[in-house]
């Protein structure tokens, strides 16, 4: 069941007419089949409900006829006007964590859509099996960043994989997930921003180390050291140039064993 505690900031509850955990169930039940334009096409979805249906939901009988009440969409449009977001989604995920149990993945997917019929952008964050962890509207004359960095400020990022498309690919972002939240992302990188792009294609060619330096010319006879290979500084110690050698061959020099 979903208690209507704490749910509404600026409406009073008694106003509404009908039980606000009824009409929130209501209205999840309308999004989960589709419904997206407003107060209106909850209303006409709320028609199509049964007296069983209505009953289920606490909503009161008419004294003339007997019957259920229905919502109409003035009822809808003060719901959704003095619904407090935040206090709803603690009821919906704490809802959710009854129904499917503990998230146990570690992936966080952040990603942000315009909302359909809305005219509004949300980021939401979901985990790898595609269950809701939160989600904030993108502000007026603002963009998805700011957005995705207070959706991750709220979550538990311990331990986890954060996962974001190019457009979140941005300092102040991984800094958040990586030294305030103890998570790990990987992102995307694309061609808009060519220093980072340009550093890490760097990263990934193959680089020569020293001591090993350039590689060798191939000798030209297969097997045979090329005359490269001999020391070419000064012999030590008042000795002269000497081939190299391996330890422990008949001629060794240094590098064999003393006598």
């Amino acid at each position: 069941m979903l208690s209507s505690a704490g749910i509404l900031s600026n409406a009073d509850g008694g106003a509404l007419g009908y039980p606000v955990a009824g009409l929130v169930a209501l209205t999840v039940m309308a999004l989960a089949t589709g419904v997206r334009k407003g107060p209106q096409d909850l209303a006409d979805h709320a028609d199509t409900l049964t007296q069983p249906q209505l009953r289920a939901l606490n909503f009161r009988r008419n004294s003339r006829t007997g019957l259920h009440r229905c919502p109409k969409k003035t009822t809808f449009g003060r719901l959704l006007a003095g619904v407090d977001a935040d206090a709803l989604e603690r009821i919906l995920l704490a809802w959710q964590q009854r129904l499917t149990g503990p998230i146990q993945d570690q992936l966080v997917i952040v990603d942000g859509k315009k909302m359909r019929h809305g005219g509004v952008e949300m980021v939401n964050a979901t985990n790898g099996q595609g269950q809701y962890l939160g989600g904030v509207l993108t502000q007026a004359k603002s963009n998805e960043i700011p957005a995705a960095r207070q959706v991750l400020s709220g979550l538990d990022l311990a331990g986890k994989l954060v996962l974001t498309d190019a457009l979140h690919t941005q300092v102040e972002t991984g800094q958040l997930i990586l030294f305030e939240k103890g998570g790990d992302y990987l992102m995307t990188v694309k061609a808009n921003q060519p220093t980072l792009q340009t550093t890490l294609q760097n990263l990934f060619e193959k680089q020569v180390f020293p001591p090993s330096g350039p590689p060798p010319h191939p000798s030209p006879q297969t097997g045979a050291q090329s005359g490269s290979l001999g020391n070419p500084g000064p012999a030590m110690l008042g000795g002269h140039a000497q081939p190299s050698r391996l330890s422990g061959s008949p001629s060794g020099g240094a590098l064999g064993n003393a006598r």
